[in-house]
């Protein structure tokens, strides 16, 4: 795992807000949007930090250390017999 200091910052910053200054969600966003932080090159939105991305970071294990190998999901097809 490789870990991006600029992006942990950003990371570390929002847990602070949420569990020691006890910020809600919102206010997080804002505080956020106010610094002019990028949600991230993975969002397909532009539109800049909402309490549901503040939320999913937050929700995160890997952003708290939990990291799970070879993890799977089954996923059954239609149209293939289940004794295939």
């Amino acid at each position: 795992m490789v870990i991006f200091e600029e992006e942990a910052k950003i990371v570390r910053l929002v847990f602070d807000m949420f569990v020691v200054e006890m910020r809600s969600l919102n206010a997080i966003a804002r505080h956020l949007n106010e610094l002019k932080v990028p949600p991230g090159t993975r969002s397909n939105s532009r539109t800049g930090w909402s309490a549901g991305r503040v939320r999913i970071m937050l929700k995160n294990p890997k952003y708290c250390g939990i990291w799970s190998w070879g993890a799977n999901h089954a996923v059954k097809y239609e149209g293939i017999p289940e004794s295939f």
